[in-house]
């Protein structure tokens, strides 16, 4: 099951591409966050991920750019 973001906004940049952005509350430590941005291209009637970046913010207000492997989706 997807995990609903705490906030989430989107930019239309033409009528084929979009930037998103998406804050998420980090799983082991709920005073943390995960920040999402993607670029996604339109596919037909679908939206597919071109690009994406993943950080999280520490409650220290320190960022990490997370690796692959920890995605959230």
């Amino acid at each position: 099951m997807a995990k609903c973001p705490n906030t989430s906004f989107n930019i239309q940049l033409d009528e084929q591409e979009r930037l998103t952005f998406a804050s998420f509350e980090e799983k082991s430590d709920l005073s943390g966050e995960n920040i999402v941005t993607q670029l996604q291209r339109r596919k037909g009637e679908d939206w597919e991920t071109i690009e994406t970046i993943e950080l999280h913010r520490a409650p220290d207000g320190t960022y990490n750019q997370l690796p692959e492997s920890k995605r959230v989706r």
